[in-house]
């Protein structure tokens, strides 16, 4: 409670911040290949980002992600769909 001169304010404890879930579709060294992937995707209707990660000693990968999905059960769905058409994903939860 933090208290002014004739005000009470009361402050509420910050909620949890729900973490954020993608699929994962690709990493790759090769940028072209990473781009390949998303413009595949994108022939089967489906949005993807590519992400440029330096992982130090490993190098620079480019990432292929889908998401954010609202629960791992619609993440579970599209990466089922993905696997119908050959394309291997995993789940990847991050905290924003």
């Amino acid at each position: 409670i933090a208290r002014g001169s004739d005000v009470v304010v009361r402050l509420k404890p910050a909620e949890p911040v729900a973490e954020r879930i993608y699929l994962q579709a690709g990493a790759y060294q090769n940028p072209s290949d990473a781009d390949n992937l998303k413009a595949r995707l994108a022939l089967m209707g489906i949005e993807a980002t590519v992400q440029r990660v330096d992982l130090g000693t490993k190098g620079i990968f480019y990432r292929v992600r889908l998401g954010t999905f609202g629960s791992t059960d619609a993440a579970e769905s599209m990466r089922a769909r993905l696997a119908t058409d050959g394309i291997e994903s995993a789940i990847v939860r991050s905290k924003p």
